[in-house]
C-alpha cells in the first residue's frame, strides 16, 4: 500500500491527520519534512531509502509508531500493526 493510500484511509476510518510515520528509530514519512515523492511510495521502500536495508521477510507484520491530529489536538496513536 502506498503511503498516500495509508494516510487517506486513516484520514477515513479513525478521522485522524497523519503528521508522521515512524518504524522503530526510523521516521519514515513527515508532512512537514519530506516532499511528495515519499507519498507514492509503500513503507517497506521508505524503510529501504532511510536505513539502506529490507525489512527482514520473516516478519509478518511492523509495529508503526504515528503521531497527527485529531481537530486542535495532537496525538500519538497506540502502535499500529502494518501486515506485510
Amino acid at each position: 500500500m502506498l503511503i498516500k493510500n495509508f494516510i487517506e484511509l486513516f484520514k477515513k476510518r479513525y478521522n485522524v491527520e497523519i503528521d508522521n510515520i515512524n518504524y522503530e528509530e526510523i521516521n519514515l514519512t513527515s508532512s512537514i519534512l519530506d516532499g511528495d515523492e515519499d507519498y507514492n511510495k509503500t513503507i517497506e521502500e521508505l524503510y529501504f531509502d532511510k536505513t539502506g536495508k529490507k525489512i527482514d521477510k520473516k516478519l509478518k507484520y511492523i509495529e508503526l509508531k504515528i503521531n497527527g491530529s485529531l481537530g486542535d489536538a495532537d496525538i500519538l496513536t497506540p502502535r499500529i500493526k502494518y501486515f506485510l
